[in-house]
């Protein structure tokens, strides 16, 4: 009987969590911001770029329609600046959005490693737009050789023209070695790249545009699916130690995006599915010739999962906020009795000084005149010659005169000596 109610139990899951994924790959979706920053083509594209300064340029072209970002809320696509910090052999390097004069936003950092002649390359999505631990890596082989996943056919062949087919491509160490990207940064004469483009203040070259819907945009990548599946792949855990030693201390998140992110304005570009046709006519017309052109489309199911799904993220963001809110209230009216009483006590010394002040006024010191002062001309005053006359004739002498009776006394001692 056990063993049958935990068939059962197990069979259930088993279907869940093929209906799970079936979901997944027919909406690739997070509900958050980063949905319109595809990972899997950002890795593809710096795989693809010989510098971190082409790489900048081509992120933000809209004809690669790789960057479909607008954190502000203005309606234009948001520009990405790529910044380049360097820790020993490890470059971390920083996707970047300046919201506004005052604030900046990580999208994304991608992490590439040189430990000996082993290469290791993560892109981390941002906690505020992905969610915790988004990562994206190579399909890898451990080693310079090892057996490779099956389904490996070879190079970037497939087995079939439909593009239906995910073909697992492993990558060596030799291999990302020779990237362009990491044969680049890691030069003898290689200078860090940062982007010196900052709010207000961008290339000529480039121009805003207006955003797609992710709808649009997901249709568009949907027909690269097989291809980001086959090179790259999902990790649970970023590879570099002290990403958060290192890392942690220059990342900037911006509350303006953290507040329209509570506040549920990002939905709004979920709202047109019918716009995922369109997104992949525009693959097909760019590239007539792909061997993915042929991928038909999913039907976009609307189930109760996903909405529940977001339903429990908005709960949960709620509720910490709440938390934060709390917490953030009974430190300011600990600091607000702290600034009163001390307020308090610097009035108190105040009205003491004022009033030890208005005593003095109250009762003036006289001071003595000055006898030794002279006049401009360096002059005793008359005032002041008259003053010591007066203290001649009033002082008495020390020494009287002698009188008779006296003189002859002494004269009278003189003679007895």
């Amino acid at each position: 009987m056990k063993i049958k109610i935990l068939l059962s139990v197990f069979s259930l899951m088993l279907i869940s969590g093929l209906g799970f994924s079936q979901y997944n790959d027919d909406y690739e979706s997070l509900g958050l911001p980063g949905d319109n920053l595809n990972l899997y083509a950002t890795l593809k594209l710096f795989q693809e770029s010989e510098t971190l300064e082409l790489f900048e340029k081509n992120l933000n072209n809209e004809e690669y329609k790789i960057n479909n970002l607008d954190l502000n809320g203005d309606n234009q696509i948001d520009y990405i600046k790529v910044i380049d910090n360097v820790d020993n052999n490890v470059h971390v390097i920083t996707l970047q959005i300046a919201v506004n004069q005052r604030e900046n936003q990580d999208v994304a950092i991608i992490v590439v490693q040189k430990e000996n002649n082993n290469i290791q390359i993560q892109v981390i999505g941002d906690e505020d737009l992905y969610g915790k631990n988004y990562i994206i890596e190579p399909n890898m082989i451990d080693g310079n050789a090892g057996t490779p996943n099956p389904g490996y056919n070879g190079g970037n062949n497939y087995s079939s023209n439909d593009g239906n087919n995910v073909v697992i491509n492993n990558y060596t160490t030799n291999e990302i070695s020779n990237w362009p990207m990491v044969r680049y940064i890691y030069a003898p004469v290689y200078r860090p790249w940062y982007s010196p483009w900052y709010w207000g203040y961008y290339p000529s070259y480039w121009h805003s545009w207006n955003p797609y819907y992710y709808h649009y945009y997901w249709g568009y990548h949907y027909h690269w699916n097989n291809h980001y599946h086959g090179h790259y792949r999902h990790y649970y855990k970023p590879r570099y130690n002290r990403i958060k030693e290192y890392y942690g201390p220059r990342r900037s998140n911006s509350t303006f995006v953290t507040s329209r992110r509570e506040k549920g304005e990002f939905k709004s570009t979920y709202s047109r599915p019918d716009m995922a046709v369109k997104g992949s006519e525009s693959f097909k017309k760019r590239n007539p010739n792909s061997p993915y052109a042929n991928k038909k489309l999913p039907e976009i199911r609307k189930t109760d999962n996903k909405q529940n799904d977001i339903k429990r993220y908005d709960e949960k963001q709620k509720n910490d906020i709440q938390r934060n809110n709390n917490q953030n209230d009974k430190y300011l009216n600990n600091r607000n009795n702290n600034v009163r009483e001390n307020n308090n006590v610097r009035e108190n010394q105040n009205y003491n000084r004022n009033q030890n002040k208005i005593q003095k006024n109250n009762n003036p010191i006289i001071s003595k005149p000055d006898n030794n002062r002279t006049s401009p001309n360096n002059k005793p005053s008359n005032s002041n010659i008259e003053r010591k006359s007066e203290s001649k004739q009033s002082k008495p002498n020390s020494n009287p005169p002698a009188t008779k009776t006296d003189k002859k006394e002494e004269i009278k001692t003189d003679k007895r000596r």
